[in-house]
């Protein structure tokens, strides 16, 4: 994972989601949420089973990867790691819950050390659907 969001994972993660899986609270109000943009992923068996698996039975149930459809954070500027902002970051919520479980809350483990792409994000084009009329034939 290689892209900062300068926030914890508790405050965008929907607190439904804690149902499903396990996930230690506290600890996670000091850990930054990682950006899932761009991931690098191996194949191991240890990442099968406790990431990619638990990934997939998540993404079957739509209380667990959709507790809520509030995406839009309302983050306080203040405090960007302890209040919750009201929201969730879907499959980036459960990568973050995921591998932090797995690592015990060490990001070093599963992080880029240094920061090698940039990412902005800008509109670059805007587009008119055109919606065919229908005709009797």
């Amino acid at each position: 994972m290689f892209i900062r969001t300068d926030h914890s994972n508790y405050v965008a993660t929907f607190p439904d989601m804690y149902r499903y899986l396990v996930m230690d609270v506290e600890a996670h109000k000091t850990i930054e949420q990682l950006g899932t943009g761009a991931l690098l992923i191996y194949r191991t068996e240890k990442v099968f089973r406790e990431v990619l698996w638990w990934f997939y039975l998540c993404s079957l149930g739509r209380s667990c990867i959709l507790p809520t459809a509030d995406r839009f954070c309302r983050l306080d500027p203040k405090d960007r790691y302890s209040t919750h902002a009201h929201c969730h970051r879907f499959d980036q919520s459960i990568v973050n819950v995921l591998l932090s479980n797995i690592w015990l809350t060490d990001g070093k483990s599963y992080t880029a050390k240094e920061d090698f792409f940039l990412i902005r994000r800008y509109v670059t084009h805007t587009y008119t659907v055109n919606v065919c009329k229908k005709t009797n034939t």
